[in-house]
């Protein structure tokens, strides 16, 4: 018997220039940033999906590169509070970003912060 094809809809996030400056940028490339590019330029939910969960692999291990750090960061408080509320997507940002609180305390509080009143106005 098979299982129900799982389907989760594409999430079109809106960021600001200076986020997707840096994410397409050759010289800022690296393996994280690819799979930040896959969730905002891929076809379908499923693989924003996979790009977060590879994220967040990559998040779990501790980033020495502060400017980077900073930008995932700001992308993933966008992306929570863009996330329709009982979305999968809302639920694994969450999961990220609970886990990040306990490695980033102040930087992710102040960066929430910032976000929200961001995608406020």
């Amino acid at each position: 018997m098979r299982g129900k094809k799982k389907i989760t809809e594409k999430i079109i996030y809106i960021f600001p220039d200076e986020i997707l400056d840096y994410v397409k940028s050759e010289e800022n490339y690296c393996d994280i940033l690819k799979h930040i590019q896959d969730l905002m330029f891929t076809a379908d939910g499923i693989n924003q999906i996979n790009a977060l969960k590879e994220v967040h692999r990559i998040l779990s291990s501790k980033i020495t590169d502060l400017t980077l750090l900073e930008m995932l960061l700001e992308i993933l408080c966008t992306m929570f509070y863009q996330s329709p509320l009982k979305s999968s997507h809302k639920k694994a940002v969450h999961r990220i970003l609970l886990e990040l609180s306990d490695i980033y305390p102040e930087k992710l509080t102040t960066l929430l912060k910032e976000s929200l009143e961001l995608n406020m106005t």
